[in-house]
């Protein structure tokens, strides 16, 4: 015969009788018993930081989480181009990481955008302290948005390496809007000369993408009636972080001044990663 529940039973059905007390108080300290060892099991041990607790990751991965770490750290710490610091209406303009050699020079003109307005603020990154840069302004005498006068559109960096090594610099400039002409005379200011010199040299270049193999490369005067007088090459990467000074040495590039272009012979051997972006400048120093 099917047996009703009971009212006391909880709940059960299908005529089943009602679990004893005692069982059911046998079976809650079971698990009441068993619910610290399961919290033990998810504790994670405190720490101040955020970091995951890497006592609990295989040494390798903890090795590489914390060279990751460590770099992160040395790019927060790196210096930060400001070349329009205290200017008004300025663009910042970077130039790519140019390689400089352990021997000899490395030259870079770096341009305002379409080659208008002036340049009003300068500024340079380098792989160490052993890279010395110096730059030239476009007009003769003419110190950056001092007294009135003005560089031209663009600043030819030199870049050497005090400790004969190669190292990689990366040139920063501020450019502003052509500012109105100022007609008042200067006569009282100069000094008696016996000739001033003429219109300061104009300079054009041409960046061209490198890839494993030779390649040739060439930059005229840009100007109408200008005279070829001399140029220049620089091996650079267009990357924001520098990259290994190591690169340089996959690129070699030799220059030919000719009567009316400057010629570079390029030769790239293998193993520079397509994401360094590495480029050749072949430039020309022009006057009339």
């Amino acid at each position: 015969m099917t047996r009703e529940p009971s009212a006391r039973s909880g709940g059960e059905t299908f005529g089943f009788p009602p679990e004893p007390a005692i069982r059911r108080l046998a079976a809650a300290g079971a698990r009441a018993r068993a619910k610290p060892a399961l919290a033990a099991t998810r504790r994670v041990p405190a720490t101040r930081s955020n970091a995951f607790p890497t006592g609990w990751l295989p040494a390798a991965l903890a090795a590489a989480l914390a060279t990751l770490t460590a770099a992160a750290a040395a790019h927060a710490a790196a210096p930060k181009a400001t070349p329009c610091l205290g200017q008004k209406m300025c663009i910042t303009v970077n130039g790519p990481w140019v390689a400089v050699p352990a021997r000899g020079e490395a030259t870079f003109l770096l341009e305002c955008p379409k080659r208008q307005g002036t340049v009003g603020g300068v500024d340079v990154l380098a792989s160490s302290t052993d890279v010395r840069v110096t730059w030239d302004a476009g007009v003769p005498s003419a110190p950056i948005r001092g007294g009135g006068n003005t560089t031209g559109p663009y600043l030819l960096f030199h870049a050497v390496s005090a400790t004969g090594k190669p190292g990689l610099m990366q040139p920063w400039i501020g450019c502003l809007p052509n500012p109105p002409t100022n007609p008042r005379s200067t006569t009282s200011a100069r000094v008696v000369a016996i000739t001033k010199p003429g219109k300061p040299v104009d300079l054009w270049q041409t960046s061209v993408p490198l890839r494993a193999g030779r390649q040739t490369a060439s930059r005229a005067c840009g100007g109408k009636g200008e005279r070829l007088l001399s140029g220049w090459q620089a091996t650079a990467f267009k990357v924001d972080s520098a990259p290994s000074t190591a690169l340089a040495a996959h690129v070699h590039a030799a220059v030919v001044v000719g009567d009316v272009r400057v010629a570079a012979s390029i030769a790239t051997s293998a193993g520079i990663p397509a994401g360094d972006e590495p480029e050749v400048q072949v430039g020309a120093v022009c006057a009339k």
